[in-house]
């Protein structure tokens, strides 16, 4: 890996790492919802797209802007 996809690659587990803990400690907090779209967000920047869908389809019910995921999961198609 290059240097930049070696630190971009860093800051992506850190992220996903931020994440999950929130999530742990927070289960039932009002920002869980977007937290799982940040982390989908972050899994499509890394190009893991079976889980950012999974996790996109997830929230299909339960985020704020319903198109806002039709329009993620759209362009991953």
């Amino acid at each position: 890996l290059t240097t930049w996809a070696s630190q971009k690659n860093e800051y992506f587990n850190k992220a996903h790492d931020s994440i999950n803990e929130f999530l742990k400690k927070y289960p039932q907090s009002d920002n869980a919802i977007e937290a799982q779209f940040l982390r989908a967000s972050v899994f499509e920047e890394q190009e893991r797209l079976e889980q950012a869908v999974e996790i996109y389809e997830s929230l299909r019910q339960s985020y704020s802007s319903p198109k806002v995921i039709e329009i993620k999961l759209a362009r991953i198609h």
